[in-house]
């Protein structure tokens, strides 16, 4: 658009054959566009510079996501093995359970014999005292 302008304005002076003053005024006036023209590119820059500064600031944010998300990946890894570690732990508890229950039914069966046989002993050393108290009661009866 700015571009039709000037072109407009360099071939009305150009393909006109007029005074001085008039090419004066055209040159002004051409001069002022290509004025404004140059105002609108350092405007343009300006935007580009700020663009490129975005993206600049974009790129390091994306890198700072990147590192994140390797961070993360390394955590997840690291849970990972800390959930099979603690599998292997839970199967080996319930070993250790499987083989406790089975020793304290074992050992609650050596334990009931025991007390069984104590409670025998004991009870066969009542009766031996108990007949001879009864052996002696009758002797002294009989007599």
């Amino acid at each position: 658009m700015i571009l039709n302008r000037v072109e407009s304005n360099v071939y009305s002076v150009i393909g006109r054959k007029t005074s001085n003053n008039v090419m004066k005024g055209e040159l002004l006036k051409l001069e002022e566009t290509l004025k404004s023209i140059l105002s609108e590119l350092q405007k343009v820059n300006t935007r580009m510079g700020n663009l490129e500064a975005r993206q600049v600031n974009l790129e390091q944010g994306q890198k700072n996501l990147e590192v994140r998300q390797v961070n993360l990946e390394a955590r997840q890894v690291n849970l990972e093995q800390g959930q099979k570690v603690i599998i292997s732990d839970i199967g080996e508890i319930k070993e250790g359970q499987k083989r406790m229950q089975a020793d304290l039914v074992d050992n609650l069966g050596n334990y009931t014999e025991k007390i069984l046989e104590h409670v025998d002993n004991k009870t066969a050393a009542l009766n031996k005292r108990i007949f001879d108290v009864e052996t002696d009661i009758q002797r002294i009866v009989k007599q």
